[in-house]
C-alpha cells in the first residue's frame, strides 16, 4: 500500500470481522451505512482492531435519525430500522406505489422502511443483522 494511504472506508456489504481487524491494525477502518433512499450514508463507526465482532453501523450523522421498531412499530432493541431526518429522499421517481410503502408517516415524522434488520444495544450502538425482506446485491 501507499505511505499516503491512511484509512480505508468500508461499507454495502457485511466485512468478515476477522479481515477489519486485520486491516485495522495498519489503517484508520471507517465502517460507513445508509441506503441509496437516505443520500447512501447515514452513519459511521470506527472499526477497532482489538474488538471489531460484529458488524456495527455507527451513530447517526446530524440531521438523521434512527428508529428500531418492532412488526407493530414499537420501539424495539431489535427489529427493523427506519430512518428519518433531512437527507432522506422523496420519494421514488414515478412510482408512488412503492414510495408510500417504504416512506411512511410514524408519530408525526415522515421514516424510511429500511428493510434492515437491526440490534441496538444500551450503549446505543446499532448491529446490523441481516434483512428482512429477500432482497439481495
Amino acid at each position: 500500500m501507499p505511505d499516503s494511504l491512511k484509512t480505508i472506508i468500508i461499507g454495502g456489504e457485511v466485512c468478515p470481522p476477522d479481515v477489519v481487524r486485520q486491516w485495522a491494525q495498519k489503517f484508520r477502518v471507517v465502517n460507513v451505512y445508509g441506503p441509496t433512499e437516505a443520500t447512501v450514508c447515514t452513519s459511521l463507526c470506527i472499526c477497532d482492531c482489538t474488538q471489531w465482532e460484529k458488524p456495527l453501523i455507527g451513530t447517526p450523522l446530524p440531521g438523521i435519525e434512527y428508529l428500531v421498531l418492532d412488526k407493530n412499530m414499537h420501539p424495539a432493541a431489535e427489529g427493523e430500522l427506519y430512518i428519518g431526518g433531512a437527507a432522506l429522499a422523496r420519494g421514488y421517481l414515478k412510482q408512488p406505489a412503492l414510495t408510500e410503502k417504504k416512506f411512511i408517516r410514524h408519530e408525526g415524522r415522515r421514516l424510511y422502511k429500511t428493510g434492515d434488520r437491526v440490534r441496538k444495544y444500551e450503549d446505543n450502538s446499532i448491529e446490523f443483522l441481516g434483512r428482512i425482506d429477500r432482497q439481495f446485491k
